[in-house]
């Protein structure tokens, strides 16, 4: 008997040191299996990991200013990148400002420029040959002659830079109150050259139209007005010079004086010792006797 319990305990021995065996075995697998989990990552719970970037084959190369479609790569097998589209590059075009182009330069403004001319200052008028009173002609026909040889003598144009009409206003024949006709003309000068210039211009305009009417034939006539008209400058009280077209230089001769005047020498005269002066602009005749201008 004491031999069948030996033997017992032998066999529950063994028994023991196998099923110990195994729950060793067990928790080492369950040790190795703990381990492995706790060195896993779970990316809900890393909130501040950083993100993965896949890089593939075919670098993306950043726009540049000439660049216009970007071309999306085929999608490969397996892949979920959609088929390649060409669409309109994200970044847009930069700007490029245009160069500024230089103005060639200009010459500086030296104020206010003279009409400009090429030739004489003085451009005498021309030689015409106009038609007079017929003898015994009434004073309407003398005053439409008079009339028509005022326009022939001062037609055309004047002869500086800015153009003008030779005649101002159309020509007037009136009835002189103390009888007979009053011729009255009112022309544009040449604005050419120094005051003086200008001045002399007028005189030989005058002094032809005053030798063509007085010998016309029209005996009816008693009295001739001339003005020219020209670049008038005028200083007011207050404010800047102000510039203006207007009559510089008026003439008046009475038959009385014209039958005094040897016309056949009329360049050698001095008309104004002849004829009246009834307008000369103030700085004319100031700059003529060489007085300061202001």
């Amino acid at each position: 008997m004491a031999r069948t319990q030996l033997e017992s305990c032998r066999t529950a021995s063994a028994g023991m040191k196998n099923w110990t065996g195994v729950f060793l075995g067990l928790s080492i697998a369950l040790g190795i299996l703990l381990a492995a989990c706790g060195d896993s990552t779970d990316p809900v719970n890393a909130p501040n990991a950083a993100p993965t970037t896949t890089t593939t084959g075919d670098a993306v190369v950043a726009p540049t200013a000439a660049a216009t479609a970007t071309t999306v790569p085929e999608a490969t097998e397996g892949s979920a990148t959609p088929e390649a589209t060409t669409a309109a590059a994200a970044t847009p075009r930069p700007t490029v400002a245009a160069q500024a182009t230089e103005a060639p330069a200009e010459p500086a403004d030296d104020g206010d420029e003279e009409p400009q001319f090429e030739g004489e200052a003085v451009v005498p008028p021309p030689v015409l040959a106009i038609a007079g009173c017929a003898p015994g002609a009434s004073t309407d026909e003398q005053k439409a002659t008079l009339v028509k040889m005022a326009e022939a003598r001062f037609a055309g144009m004047t002869v500086f830079k800015a153009e003008e009409p030779r005649l101002h206003y159309q020509p007037e024949a009136r009835d002189n109150r103390q009888g007979g006709i009053w011729l009255v003309v009112e022309f544009n000068g040449d604005d050419v050259g120094e005051v003086a210039d200008k001045k002399a211009s007028l005189d030989l305009w005058m002094t032809e139209a005053y030798d063509l009417f007085y010998n016309s034939g029209c005996n009816e006539l008693t009295q001739v007005d001339l003005s020219g008209y020209g670049e008038a400058l005028g200083r007011p009280p207050i404010g800047p010079t102000v510039i203006s077209h207007a009559i510089v230089f008026k003439t008046r001769m009475k038959k009385a004086a014209a039958d005094t005047v040897d016309w056949a020498s009329k360049d050698t005269l001095d008309f104004e010792e002849v004829w009246d002066v009834q307008i000369i602009n103030v700085r004319w005749k100031r700059e003529l006797a060489g007085l300061p201008l202001d």
